[in-house]
């Protein structure tokens, strides 16, 4: 990018000096006062240097920066200053702030800058502006507009663990436990060798404590418990973003505006959705995401780290798409879609995030438990909560919602649909839900 080419223009600096000049040697020579006018020559020399011809330049700042980013990770940012031959000075807006640095006569100068991401989303990384300066300031070119460098900008992924999954593994690869035998990391008993067994899965030093027969020497061989994969489906209710500030949940999310805050109840549900997310790959899951309010933004069950970077972007761009609060949703309310029951077999871990501010979302819980899924659910209302304060029921109004809250996930988890908060420990929850499921599929 090299920009159009501009001509230099006088700033009022430069004309109340030629002002002051021209009017001080004309009062000199007319008043007969020879100081006055010798005064008044530096302002002359200094305005004749200044309006000398000079160069057309262009003050185009061509920005350098990735198209992805992570939040709390540093980005590196590269500015090219062209060159501006009769130029002295630029002033660059950089990520850092104003920053004003000499003009090269030749070539370009580069600037780096470093910048943190501290929400995500799509946001701005920089925008260079360029204000270019001549003959102490008199003379100007800008300020220009400079290239905009938009990024998208990843969720962290905070620290998780993945938990045992439902018994419905399919394939025999991933680090949960099962009750089948095969080839696998855990013990399960050692037995005599029966035909099929493989050769080196015989322990010797059992073979030769107990293998001693009427018939001749037994073999006994090293059963291990097959370490199974399983899928999980993470199901995002993005129908508002709620903050501390009560005030604001009514206001429609289109109206709200900026970057999501840090805490709100919307970044707690992708933030946390990432870590999940993380996790359960790494144990070589197969995972999905489901926009509860925007089916289209759902992402299809897979594995592997390419399919974390794919589940990251996807996360990067939710946003809030109603009212914090009676927004309805694409899923919510009503018999269960066809499709939602496709993106959650019966053999998934299903992971609810919400703040569970209203019962459509509970409703679609306890339809989803009705249906043999696994659901756990993941409370993502922040803490430390402030009332509306315009009101005088507003402190009421407060502990009112806030009771009908606790109450609706008391009947969650008495229908057998845990609730955590974002930050418990969701492997210990999944690991009662799965021994509670087993011992139902006992009776």
């Amino acid at each position: 990018m090299t920009g159009a080419e501009a001509t230099w223009r006088a700033t009022a600096a430069l004309r109340r000096a030629l002002v002051l000049g021209v009017g001080g040697l004309a009062g000199g020579l007319a008043l007969g006062l020879p100081e006055l006018a010798v005064l008044s020559v530096p302002f002359l020399l200094h305005g004749a240097l200044a309006l000398r011809p000079r160069p057309r330049v262009a003050a185009a700042v061509v920005v350098h920066a990735p198209r992805t980013a992570a939040v709390d990770e540093p980005v590196d940012v590269a500015l090219t200053v062209p060159a501006a031959p009769g130029g002295d000075l630029a002033v660059v807006r950089t990520p850092d702030g104003p920053l004003a640095l000499a003009l090269p006569e030749r070539g370009a100068r580069r600037l780096t800058s470093s910048v943190v991401p501290t929400t995500w989303g799509r946001r701005t990384l920089a925008r260079a502006d360029t204000l270019l300066a001549a003959a102490d300031a008199h003379l100007l070119v800008g300020p220009t507009q400079g290239q905009v460098r938009d990024v998208l900008v990843v969720p962290a992924v905070p620290p998780a663990a993945a938990g045992p999954l439902p018994p419905h593994a399919t394939t025999v690869v991933g680090a949960h436990r099962t009750r089948r035998t095969g080839d696998g990391s855990d013990l399960h008993t050692v037995d005599a060798f029966r035909p099929g067994d493989r050769l080196r899965h015989v322990d010797w030093k059992a073979t030769a404590r107990r293998g001693q027969h009427p018939g001749g020497l037994r073999l006994h061989v090293r059963r291990t418990s097959v370490d199974a994969d399983g899928d999980v489906v993470l199901l995002l209710d993005t129908r508002g973003d709620l903050g501390t500030d009560v005030a604001t949940w009514s206001v429609p999310a289109v109206l709200q505006g900026g970057a999501v805050a840090p805490g709100s109840s919307l970044d707690l549900t992708v933030t946390t959705a990432a870590g999940l997310a993380a996790a359960h790959l790494e144990a070589g899951d197969r995972v999905g995401t489901v926009d509860l309010t925007v089916p289209a933004a759902s992402v299809r069950r897979g594995a592997g780290r390419r399919h974390l970077r794919r589940l990251r972007a996807a996360l990067a761009g939710t946003a809030a798409s109603g009212t914090a609060v009676g927004g309805r949703a694409g899923y919510a309310g009503g018999p269960l879609p066809r499709r939602l029951l496709e993106q959650a077999p019966a053999r998934a871990l299903v992971v609810l995030l919400s703040p569970f501010l209203d019962d459509r979302v509970a409703d679609l819980a306890l339809a989803l438990a009705r249906h043999g899924r696994a659901v756990v659910g993941v409370d993502c209302l922040p803490g430390g909560l402030r009332p509306d304060r315009s009101s005088a029921l507003g402190p009421l109004a407060l502990r009112l919602v806030l009771a009908e809250r606790e109450a609706r996930l008391a009947a969650l988890r008495a229908a057998g649909v845990p609730v955590l908060a974002a930050d418990a420990d969701l492997p210990a929850a999944t690991r009662r839900l799965v021994r509670d499921r087993i011992r139902a599929a006992a009776r």
